[in-house]
């Protein structure tokens, strides 16, 4: 048998290069049922309750979509719809594209599908994933983009870059 104990390489995957030394070697071995039997009961518990969640936001997600084509509003079918599977409904603070974000849309996937919603198209059409569980997205207001800060930060862009062109004139 030949030991790899001490053996250096790099590896390529795709455009990543991984250079690994192996320290040890150990023998591999199959862990009798009796040793690992707890990890694998809770393993099983975490998926399922996983799956649960997942489908019991699926149908919130169902019936607030069918209460919005039946004319209700967003609050109401919303409310109708976690009441019904005694869920509760957490709102996120106001934010913007730029601004600090809350679970779900740290996440790319959900925070970019915020942005996405209308007041014609309220609810986003899935269900996402994040850390603390599964969410059902739904707009309830779009506030106006305050101008004056855009003013004047575009102000200060602006006083930067013609510093910079200055300091390039006077480079050349």
């Amino acid at each position: 048998m030949i030991s790899l104990e001490g053996a250096v390489d790099v590896l390529t995957i795709g455009s990543k290069v991984f250079v690994y030394h192996v320290d040890a070697v150990k023998d591999s071995y199959l862990p009798e049922l009796q040793e690992v039997i707890t990890e694998v009961v809770d393993d099983y518990k975490q998926e399922e309750a996983k799956s649960l969640a997942k489908s019991t936001a699926q149908k919130v997600l169902d019936k607030l979509l069918e209460n919005l084509k039946i004319g209700r509003s967003v609050d109401d079918s919303l409310t109708l719809a976690a009441t019904e599977h005694g869920l509760e409904i957490k709102e996120s603070e106001p934010f913007s594209r730029q601004g600090k974000r809350m679970e779900p849309f740290t996440s790319l996937q959900g925070g970019e599908n915020i942005f996405n919603l209308t007041k014609e198209s309220p609810v986003a059409e899935k269900v996402f994933e994040g850390q603390e569980g599964y969410y059902v997205i739904a707009l309830k207001n779009i506030s106006p983009a305050a101008m004056e800060d855009f003013n004047n930060k575009k102000k200060d862009i602006e006083a930067e870059e013609e510093q910079a062109k200055l300091k390039l004139d006077d480079a050349n």
